[in-house]
């Protein structure tokens, strides 16, 4: 090997162009930061293992809930769903920051406020930590612009084997003295990591376990999600600020299979004059509040048998 071999070599021992000399720069850059940072946590662990990581506030982090940034090095396994166990609390892994430079791997992770639980067929009761995520008024969804109802929650929990099976209707107890149920459950947002199920209040039933949060969903040997034969709307009521519009569905199941059963509608007791129905479908309505504050019933009529159901509606401010 020759003089300007062994140059060569050792010019491009840190990257053969200026982007990997960079890269390998601000690699070190962070290595340096991550062993000599005072945010470093050493006691903590990811999914049951034992894992250095630093923590870091967010600015808006309080606005909702406890939120943090989590950052680990690029070998370290962490994924969207991972529970972290920090400061004698447990945190959901809700998403991961998309870098540019792969340096190292940060997730924003939110502090679990509350743990579901339910009993399995067998009789085993299963509990996961999850966030609730708490409206108050004037509280705003994020993924919509409507304001939620007091009565919704949104409920956030890591994707296993167990919560993969909890279907819509389901009942849980909260605080020893609430109940919810699972009007709708989003586990496609974020693929195989977090499922949000979305709940709303719900009556509680002489057979529901309080001490121990644990809800009656009857005696059966598996989930039933629907009964043999059932209407249903998409909400148990319908709630649009003034200005704004919202659409509801209505469905008939049979033995849990929806029919292709169609609908016209009615709304009861509401002057047709505060209200714009922008279009309707053979399930499905959309309407407009021109003016509040107005209550009465949106009602869904079958064809053929011209039965009927029906859910609250309510014309309401704005704020």
């Amino acid at each position: 090997m020759t003089y300007f071999d062994d140059f060569k070599t050792m010019s491009q021992a840190n990257g053969s162009n200026m982007a990997e000399k960079q890269l390998h720069l601000l690699q070190q850059s962070f290595d340096k930061y991550f062993l000599e940072t005072p945010d470093k946590v050493t006691d903590g662990s990811i999914d049951g293992t034992e894992v250095e990581f630093v923590i870091q506030n967010l600015k808006y982090g309080e606005q909702f809930n406890d939120e943090k940034l989590l950052i680990v090095q690029n070998d370290k396994v962490v994924n969207i769903g991972s529970l972290v166990d920090w400061d004698g609390k447990i945190w959901l892994c809700m998403n991961q920051e998309n870098r540019a430079i792969k340096t190292h791997k940060s997730y924003k992770i939110t502090l679990c406020n509350n743990t579901i639980s339910w009993k399995l067929p067998n009789g085993d009761v299963q509990i996961h930590p999850c966030y609730v995520r708490d409206y108050i008024n004037g509280g705003q969804d994020v993924n919509r612009t409507l304001p939620l109802s007091e009565s919704e929650r949104n409920v956030y929990v890591q994707y296993n084997q167990y919560t993969d099976d909890i279907y819509e209707n389901q009942r849980f107890i909260f605080g020893k003295k609430r109940a919810l149920k699972v009007t709708d459950i989003d586990d496609y947002t974020r693929p195989n990591g977090v499922i949000m199920l979305k709940m709303e209040k719900d009556v509680l039933y002489p057979e529901d376990d309080l001490i121990n949060n644990i809800a009656y969903n009857g005696d059966v040997t598996s989930p039933q999600p629907t009964p043999t034969t059932e209407i249903q709307f998409s909400t148990s009521s319908l709630e649009i600020p003034v200005g704004l519009s919202d659409t509801v569905s209505v469905y008939e199941y049979i033995s849990g299979v929806v029919q292709p059963t169609t609908f016209t509608f009615r709304i009861d007791g509401i002057d047709a004059s505060k209200y714009s129905i922008l279009s309707t479908t053979g399930n499905s309505i959309e309407i407009e509040a021109d003016e509040f504050y107005y209550t009465g019933q949106l009602v869904a009529i079958k064809d053929v048998t011209l039965e009927e159901i029906s859910i609250p509606l309510i014309l309401k401010s704005l704020f």
